[in-house]
């Protein structure tokens, strides 16, 4: 009997889970504006693809994946007529992040079982770094 419950229990935790990180990215994603890097990450990302993919070559090698997915992406939503503002530029990464409480959930439930996973991934759900769920900044005045 108990084994039923925690089959059915382990049903409905990663939805619950994948659910919770969805709502908590996209909580706040359009409220703070792009910060410096993401800026820069717009522009390189909206060049012509030659231009970038030199940039890159020679500056950032690390980061071409992130660049090639963000060029197609909002390659992408341009052509449907979106501008590139916080939530266009932020979609992706929420998308990775979702992902990511999978993968979490996953590996700790494959190495050390369903109340491992869950709590890692519903540590990962919660941990305040993903990019939707950034503080906002406090700007001085005066």
């Amino acid at each position: 009997m108990g084994g039923s419950r925690s089959r059915a229990a382990l049903h409905w935790t990663l939805p619950v889970l994948v659910g919770l990180a969805l709502a908590l990215d996209l909580f706040r994603l359009g409220t703070v504006s792009l910060w410096g890097d993401e800026a820069v990450s717009v522009e390189l990302a909206t060049n012509p693809l030659s231009v970038s993919l030199g940039y890159l070559w020679n500056n950032e090698i690390n980061m071409v994946l992130y660049y090639l997915l963000l060029h197609g992406w909002l390659s992408f939503t341009g052509a449907l007529g979106l501008v590139p503002d916080e939530f266009v530029v932020r979609a992706p990464s929420v998308f990775f992040g979702v992902i990511g409480v999978v993968v979490v959930f996953w590996l700790g439930r494959r190495f050390w079982g369903s109340m491992v996973g869950a709590l890692g991934a519903a540590l990962y759900a919660l941990n305040n770094l993903p990019l939707g769920r950034r503080a906002p900044t406090v700007s001085s005045c005066c």
